[in-house]
């Protein structure tokens, strides 16, 4: 039963662990653009965006 709990308390909630996917998929988007300054929102927006798509058709 002790490995139950802790294995448990080692999962991150599902939104967690979507925010960092995107995250780093952000990141590399960002990379792919050529790494521009003060331009972190449109990575991320269009990072969601393809994840959203992509939900929608699973």
């Amino acid at each position: 039963m002790a490995k139950t709990k802790e294995k448990e308390s080692q999962k991150q909630p599902e939104t967690e662990t979507n925010h960092q996917s995107l995250e780093v998929a952000a990141y590399f988007h960002w990379l792919e653009r050529g790494c521009p300054i003060g331009d972190d929102l449109t990575d991320w927006v269009e990072v969601e965006k393809k994840y959203v798509a992509t939900a929608r058709h699973n």
